[in-house]
């Protein structure tokens, strides 16, 4: 008969303590549970502060950002006040609303320069 780490033939009995000596059974911890949750923190706590840091310590950007004229080419934009350039960025959703609501001014404009 071969040993735990041997394949069985069918048939085959198999070693008593199958389970614990075959290469899926329990490996025996080197470090107590207590002492790796306590380092696994620590290494958690340091990277966390480590991007704290980072993102406190970033300078500020060394130019002025870019304005535009008449209010921020709104009228060259469409018109509408969410086409501002120059502004805070929205969010993606906010940008999808804008652009629906542009278009739907241009289709009533459109529609209204064909009646």
């Amino acid at each position: 008969m071969g040993g735990p780490a041997v394949p069985q033939d069918f048939g085959e009995p198999l070693h008593e303590q199958e389970e614990v000596l075959s290469m899926w059974g329990p490996d025996v911890p080197v470090v107590p549970p207590q002492t790796a949750l306590r380092w696994f923190t620590i290494a958690v706590l340091g990277f966390v502060s480590f991007g704290v840091l980072c993102n406190v310590a970033h300078p500020e950007i060394p130019a002025v950002r870019r304005e535009y004229p008449f209010g921020g080419l709104v009228n060259e934009l469409g018109g509408l006040e969410e086409n501002k350039v120059g502004i805070a960025h929205s969010t993606w959703c906010e940008e999808i609303c804008a652009n629906l609501l542009s278009l739907q001014a241009r289709v009533e404009n459109d529609s209204e320069a064909d009646e």
